[in-house]
């Protein structure tokens, strides 16, 4: 890289000049700034984070060779950590993983770098189908719910990944993501075990994915509204009541006016009939222990076993994973990637 042939020059910051509500700010700055710019990754942003705090702040004979030669060896290191979990991910060797991941060297660096190794690595986890090279990952400190940078719970669901996604939520990854619309897309595809994963984890039935300003662009706004809109099969109808889905949102009334399947037919009746005590008392312990984070610990409640299994929904969700129509959506993804298969297939007979 350009940078690191730089020669090891002193270089003395001087203090800028600046209006006074940044001023005030400066002394923080400062250190954040330092930090980063030990942390970071690339040529690029080592420019940029350099020469903001140039403008912005101040320190004392910093050696700007030793900084950027610092963080080019820690990337190189992290680069060649992340090839070696894809080797052994792609050879499916997870007892080779775990060796590498026990090393005190490579624990380091796993904990300097918060686990954003490892957390990169889900993905290639998901499209490789190794759930036990993924499981080895999040023991060694992959976060399951990252942010900004990857999206495992979203690849999961999207590639139909049942046990990949079971394995993210009971590691801490929540079923709901402000940029991602889980429970939309395994309708959509037809997904009923997906979906059903999702609810059991605590997924909100209410929960649109969209941010204000979408939904005022979009017509239904709840999971219920595009279930009937799109006319998807009643199992899906039938989870989100029982998992206390509200029947009476405005995107859900209007639906109602012109919509005419099985799935309106069905809310229309329960929307007739109140739910149960029993069944709003579990509505509202799930939602509760949702809020405070303690949803996974269900089963360690001090109260009788058949409240427990009650409030898992225990042999009350004997659905199949798959609906016929994900089947047909599969065929017809595979027949637009082979758009001759067909003529062929009639030719020949």
């Amino acid at each position: 890289m350009l940078f690191k042939v730089l020669p090891a020059t002193k270089i003395r910051l001087r203090r800028v000049k600046l209006p006074r509500r940044i001023a005030g700010r400066r002394r923080q700055y400062h250190k954040e700034t330092t930090e980063n710019i030990l942390l970071s990754d690339g040529p690029v942003t080592h420019a940029v984070l350099y020469w903001t705090h140039l403008i912005f702040g101040h320190c004392h004979s910093v050696s700007l060779h030793r900084v950027i030669m610092l963080n080019s060896f820690s990337s190189e290191k992290e680069e060649a950590l992340r090839v070696k979990i894809r080797d052994t991910m792609k050879a499916n060797n997870p007892e080779d993983l775990r060796e590498l991941l026990s090393k005190d060297k490579v624990k380091k660096l796993i904990q300097k770098t918060g686990g954003k190794v490892l957390t990169e690595s889900l993905d290639a986890a998901i499209l490789e189908d190794n759930l036990e090279c993924m499981e080895e990952l999040l023991k060694a400190g992959a976060y399951p719910d990252p942010a900004d940078w990857c999206r495992p719970v979203f690849r999961a669901v999207a590639f139909g990944k049942g046990r990949f996604l079971k394995l993210l939520l009971d590691y801490g990854a929540s079923p709901d993501s402000s940029e991602d619309r889980n429970l939309y897309f395994s309708a959509n595809r037809a997904e009923l075990g997906i979906f059903i994963t999702l609810l059991l984890y605590g997924a909100d039935p209410d929960y649109s994915g969209l941010d204000e300003d979408l939904q005022q662009d979009t017509y239904h706004h709840s999971v219920i509204g595009m279930c009937l809109d799109s006319n998807y099969e009643v199992p899906f109808m039938e989870l989100l009541i029982q998992f206390g889905a509200n029947m009476y949102l405005p995107d859900i009334q209007k639906i109602l006016l012109h919509a005419d399947n099985d799935a309106a037919r069905y809310l229309s009746k329960e929307r007739v009939h109140p739910r149960s005590l029993m069944s709003q008392c579990r509505i509202a312990i799930r939602r509760r222990l949702v809020q405070v984070g303690k949803l996974r610990l269900l089963d360690q409640l001090q109260i009788p076993t058949n409240l427990v299994r009650y409030l898992q929904y225990h042999n009350e969700l004997d659905y199949p994973d798959k609906l016929p129509r994900y089947y047909e959506l599969q065929s017809e993804r595979y027949y637009r990637r082979f758009p001759g298969l067909i003529h062929d297939l009639m030719t020949n007979q």
